[in-house]
């Protein structure tokens, strides 16, 4: 309590620097605010090499993809995260620069420079960790990877399954 109020009345302290001739910057139409008012960030693009990484070990069809396939695996991670809280990338951002790092104590490289066996052999540490958060964090990403390279319109098709609106009824 003591250091907020001490903050407040510093803050108060200091001079007003004037605004004329300075411009709010727009918000572009495209940013449009989640359902907790917050702005979307990206979790993947800073971190592009790294999640491609644990896709393709997750899913190892993915290592196919061309750059086309992968900005739209990537755009619907994105979309599916962008009304999620903040705090929600924070983590995620946090889990993947862990997944590059972590290798480096037991084969003294990235996961980005792991051969796939390897990188298996990493995720499989994550999946069955003795904590539950390190498991849920795998488990989440390993569902964000399940959901980019299977909800692409090829990835449905290669798995042979359509959704019809009509459910079980479809198949009689």
């Amino acid at each position: 309590m003591r250091i907020s109020r001490f903050w407040c009345s510093y803050a108060q302290s200091l001079p007003k620097l004037p605004l004329s001739g300075v411009r709010r910057a727009r918000q572009p139409s495209i940013m449009t605010k989640n359902r907790y008012g917050e702005l979307p960030m990206t979790c993947c693009r800073p971190f592009v090499s790294i999640f491609r990484a644990v896709v393709s070990a997750v899913v190892p069809e993915a290592e196919e993809l061309g750059e086309p396939g992968w900005r739209e695996l990537e755009t619907l991670v994105e979309t599916t995260l962008q009304n999620r809280p903040r705090a929600v990338h924070r983590q995620l951002r946090l889990f993947i620069r862990t997944i590059q790092w972590l290798p480096v104590f037991r084969y003294g490289r990235r996961f980005t420079s792991l051969s796939a066996e390897q990188r298996m052999q990493v995720l499989c540490y994550l999946q069955d960790h003795c904590v539950e958060i390190i498991r849920c964090g795998f488990w989440g990403l390993r569902t964000l990877a399940l959901l980019g390279y299977y909800g692409r319109p090829k990835g449905v098709q290669a798995t042979g399954y359509a959704a019809d609106p009509r459910g079980w009824e479809a198949l009689r």
